[in-house]
């Protein structure tokens, strides 16, 4: 799906498997979200492999008229959005 994220179009993945949102390094920092440590380090994804964790963003996202403030997980090893249903 498209995703209007401030100014920036993305494309995102709407994943109902996943309770967790995630986005990559590279446009968090380009979102300039400030990216907290967090105690996890690493989640498993579905095909078996850990991802490493970079941090965590508390940011709030817009969806149609309603704003939900969210817990980002930032990891350098993708390139995209996930949208989970946390």
């Amino acid at each position: 799906m498209n995703l209007q994220l401030g100014k920036y179009k993305v494309l995102a993945l709407l994943d109902t498997g996943s309770d967790i949102t995630v986005i990559s390094s590279v446009l968090a920092h380009k979102m300039r979200w400030k990216v907290f440590p967090h105690e996890l380090t690493s989640v498993k994804a579905a095909n078996g492999e850990n991802m490493l964790l970079s941090g965590v963003a508390y940011v709030t996202l817009r969806v149609g008229t309603q704003d939900v403030d969210s817990k980002v997980f930032v990891f350098s090893d993708m390139t995209e959005l996930i949208l989970g249903i946390d």
